[in-house]
């Protein structure tokens, strides 16, 4: 089966989520299509409110939480960041065919190492994972960059999809959260356990 991961940069909950999917695809045979999408844009477009408001410190110790539970580093930047345009460089690599190889390197700077990601840091990840930068950068101020990012917020929108992480199963089925990643675990084993002779 394959899956649709909406995610956003910027979400903390999307990188968490973003740890466990190799393990997840082993194991239930599903495929992850990796999605960027703003957070922000789509609780703009589905009433304005997120739908589970948190305090932002119980948010902080629940993220540690979560990481310490997966094994995972954690850590971020205290600067300000743009996460629009982080999100087209996404949907830019995306288009180039390492949307997960860009994806996972960014956040391992964002959020494994806390890094502040400069245009320089963001250059060294496109290479890292063996685009061009010049062609790349160029790319992620395009229409057809824009346009396909609006293209998955609609989809995602379109899918039911509130807020990132969200996963969406090529049968409708809707995750959203990465502490729902044992639901649809038992989800994809069910699938696959009904199509085996």
């Amino acid at each position: 089966m394959q899956v649709d991961f909406y995610f956003g940069p910027g979400s903390r909950y999307s990188y968490l989520a973003a740890t466990q999917l190799q393990r997840l695809a082993a194991e239930t045979s599903a495929t992850f299509r990796w999605r960027p999408v703003l957070s922000a844009d789509l609780v703009a477009r589905t009433g304005g409110k997120h739908r589970s408001p948190q305090e932002p410190e119980y948010r902080r110790k629940d993220i540690e939480r979560w990481a310490r539970y997966y094994g995972v580093p954690f850590a971020e930047s205290s600067e300000q960041i743009d996460w629009r345009s982080l999100a087209l460089s996404c949907v830019a690599a995306d288009h180039l065919g390492a949307v997960e190889g860009f994806a996972r390197a960014l956040y391992e700077a964002l959020y494994g190492r806390g890094e502040h990601v400069t245009d320089d840091r963001l250059h060294r990840i496109v290479m890292s994972v063996g685009l061009d930068a010049d062609a790349f950068m160029a790319l992620t101020r395009s229409n057809e960059t824009a346009a396909a990012y609006e293209k998955n917020l609609s989809d995602a929108l379109g899918a039911g999809a509130f807020g990132v992480p969200t996963f969406v199963t090529d049968d409708g089925e809707v995750f959203w959260g990465q502490d729902r990643l044992p639901l649809l675990r038992q989800y994809l084993l069910e699938g696959r356990t009904a199509l085996e002779p």
